[in-house]
C-alpha cells in the first residue's frame, strides 16, 4: 500500500503485539509513521522494555504531570509497597491513570470527613499532606530551572524522532510496488528535441527523452502521492494504428492509454474525444530576416563607440590642456616662437592628443 501512516487505538496489550510484529516486518523504519492515542502513551511507562524498544519514534499525546516533591515521595512508598507484594517484579513508573485514582481516593475520603458521617470507616492519615501527587491543571513545560509558558509552538519543544532514528519529516506515502501503473502513449516527433523513444537493454522497458519527458515527470514529481507510470511507444506491433497523430490521440479514447504525451498539436477535432492539458509551448510560422538599421548612412556613426559623457570629458580635458599650453608657451615674452595663430591652434592639438615636445619651448610645457 502506499500509506506509510498509522493511528493506534486498541488496548495495551494488542497494541504491544502489534508493534512488535510491526518491528519483525520492516515497519519501523525511515519513512513509516505511528500516532498512538492517549490511551496508550498514557500507560507507556509500564510497558515491557522489549515492547519499548519496538516503539522507537511511535508518537502519541499524554497528559502532563508537573514534578512535585510529593510525586517523588509517593512513588517511592508505592514502589516499597510494590516490592513487598511482587518482590520479582521491577519498579515501575506511575501513569496518569494510577495517579488519578490515588487522588480520587483521597477526595472521597475528605468528604467522608467533611459530611461527618456516624460509624465511617477512620483513615490513617500519614505525616504529610492529603493531596500526595498535587496533581493540578498546568500549562507549564520545564526546561531546567528556567519555566515557559506553554504555547504550542515547535520552537518550545525538542525535535520529533520519527521511526528509523530520523528527525527529516515522512512524506506519509511510498510509491506502490503492486497494481496498475499509469500507461503513457509517446510519439516519437521529427524533432528529437521534444521526444525520443528507445529499449532499456536489460530490463527490455521503454525509455525516453526530450522535452515532452522532462515536462511530465516534473509533473509527476510535484504530486502529492505516488503515481507509478511506464512508457508505451506507440506504433508497436500491439497497436493497429495508421502512425499520425490523430490515430495516436484517438488511443486515449479507445483506452488503450491512460495518457499520451508528446509534442501534440491542441485542434478542435481532437477536444471533441480527448481533454488537453495547458500547452507548455505555442506553435506557429515565424519568419527570419536580416535586419536593417536605419543607422546606417549616419555621418556621425563614427562617435557611437563611446559614450556621451565619456565625449564631453575628452573635450573638456582637450581645451584644459589648450588653455594650459597657450598661458605657458604663446602668452609669454616668448618672441622665438615663430608662426601664426593657426599654426599655434595646431601645435596645442597636436601636443594634447599625442604629447609630442618638438615644437614646444617652455620647459614649463612639458609634464
Amino acid at each position: 500500500m502506499q500509506t506509510r501512516v498509522f493511528l493506534v487505538h486498541m488496548s495495551p496489550d494488542l497494541a504491544s503485539i502489534l508493534f512488535t510484529m510491526a518491528k519483525e516486518v520492516g515497519m519501523m523504519k525511515k519513512g513509516f509513521v505511528w500516532i498512538m492515542t492517549d490511551g496508550l502513551t498514557n500507560v507507556i511507562d509500564s510497558t515491557n522494555p522489549s515492547v519499548m524498544e519496538a516503539m522507537n519514534g511511535v508518537l502519541g499525546v499524554k497528559f502532563y504531570t508537573p514534578k512535585s516533591e510529593e510525586l517523588d515521595n509517593f512513588t517511592i512508598r508505592w514502589n516499597r509497597r510494590l516490592q513487598i507484594d511482587n518482590p520479582n517484579d521491577p519498579p515501575l513508573k506511575l501513569s496518569i491513570f494510577e495517579l488519578w485514582g490515588y487522588d480520587t481516593i483521597w477526595a472521597v475520603a475528605q468528604a467522608v470527613e467533611n459530611l461527618g458521617i456516624k460509624n465511617k470507616t477512620s483513615f490513617q492519615k500519614p505525616a504529610v499532606a492529603r493531596n500526595m501527587t498535587s496533581l493540578g491543571t498546568s500549562r507549564r513545560l520545564y526546561h531546567g530551572e528556567s519555566t515557559t509558558r506553554h504555547s504550542g509552538l515547535a520552537s518550545d519543544l525538542n525535535p520529533v524522532i520519527w521511526p528509523g532514528k530520523s528527525t527529516e519529516v515522512p512524506r506519509g506515502w511510498e510509491a506502490a510496488v503492486n497494481g496498475k501503473k499509469l500507461r503513457v502513449g509517446m510519439h516519437v516527433s521529427v524533432y528529437p528535441q521534444f521526444m525520443t523513444s528507445g529499449k532499456d537493454p536489460i530490463t527490455g522497458a521503454t525509455k525516453a527523452e526530450g522535452l515532452s519527458i522532462d515536462v511530465f515527470e516534473e509533473a509527476v514529481k510535484r504530486l502529492p502521492y505516488a503515481l507509478p507510470y511506464e512508457y508505451v511507444a506507440f506504433g508497436t506491433t500491439n497497436d493497429t494504428s495508421t502512425g499520425g497523430y490523430d490515430d495516436f490521440v484517438y488511443q486515449v479514447y479507445l483506452k488503450k492509454y491512460d495518457i499520451a504525451i508528446g509534442d501534440i498539436t491542441i485542434s478542435e477535432n481532437r477536444m471533441s474525444y480527448v481533454d488537453f492539458t495547458l500547452p507548455y509551448t505555442e506553435s506557429g510560422v515565424a519568419m527570419v530576416v536580416p535586419a536593417k538599421s536605419s543607422r546606417t548612412n549616419n555621418t556621425w556613426i563614427f562617435v557611437e563607440p563611446l559614450s556621451r559623457d565619456l565625449w564631453l570629458g575628452s573635450i573638456i580635458l582637450l581645451f584644459y590642456t589648450w588653455v594650459v599650453l597657450w598661458l605657458l608657451e604663446f602668452l609669454g615674452n616668448n618672441t622665438n616662437i615663430p608662426g601664426e595663430v593657426p599654426r599655434k591652434l595646431g601645435i596645442m592639438t597636436f601636443f594634447s592628443l599625442f604629447g609630442d615636445s618638438e615644437y614646444i619651448y617652455q620647459n614649463t610645457s612639458i609634464p
